[in-house]
């Protein structure tokens, strides 16, 4: 095995993890300063979570990656197949929690769409009322 493949990529796993880290931790203190209604707060702590729990476990399996590769297949075979067993379900963890933060994030994005629609009816119907003729079509008193 070379270099590159034994500790490069493992640690730029490691790095990108702490990256994600730190900007998922920047974008809640953004979304917490900004003013939101239950639903919203909701579905930010929610997506907060999914992230950091999955960035972690990121940061995680870089470090399994070096760890795993100590362990000699020869001498420890079982200890061997359990723990890349494990490495395995990790990241396969991190895949469900990805596929997790996707949907969750479209059915957000379904119910504001949904809500701006319903906001747009009403505007447009009291839009309509106001700009209807009144009585005889003539205007009222006070009106112009």
């Amino acid at each position: 095995m070379n270099f590159v493949t034994l500790y490069l990529i493992p640690l730029a796993i490691v790095v990108l993890s702490g990256f994600l880290m730190a900007w998922h931790v920047r974008q809640w203190r953004v979304e917490q300063a900004g003013d939101q209604n239950a639903d919203d707060h909701r579905y930010q702590r929610g997506r907060f979570r999914r992230r950091m729990q999955s960035s972690a476990m990121l940061c995680l399996a870089g470090v399994a990656m070096v760890v795993g590769q100590l362990i000699r297949a020869k001498e420890q075979p079982s200890l061997y197949v359990f723990f890349w067993w494990g490495v395995a379900i990790l990241v396969l963890w991190v895949m469900a929690l990805a596929l997790a933060d996707i949907l969750a994030t479209r059915q957000h994005i379904a119910r504001l769409k949904r809500q701006r629609i319903v906001e747009e009816a009403r505007l447009r119907a009291e839009l309509a009322r106001a700009n209807a003729p009144r009585g005889n079509g003539k205007p009222t008193r006070g009106d112009p």
